[in-house]
């Protein structure tokens, strides 16, 4: 049983310094710089459809709280 374990540590050690000689050789190449993003310029906006949407939810609100509820008067 020991020697399975030991066989394990040596072969997980073995691992790891592999990959941490690999990983060490990456860094040493040179990374080119990112790009910031250019900005474009935004098309008009839809002025006139975009008031007629907010009358429209405006419109709809005010109109469901004008529905008259189904109260008696002896509620």
């Amino acid at each position: 049983m020991t020697k399975y374990v030991r066989t394990i540590g040596i072969a997980s050690a073995a691992l790891a310094l592999s990959l941490s000689a690999t990983a060490g050789a990456q860094q040493t190449k040179a990374l080119a710089m990112p790009k910031a993003p250019t900005a474009k310029v935004p098309d008009d906006p839809p002025v006139l459809m975009s008031y007629l949407f907010l009358l429209v939810i405006v419109g709809g609100a005010v109109g469901a709280a004008l529905i008259p509820s189904k109260r008696g008067h002896q509620d």
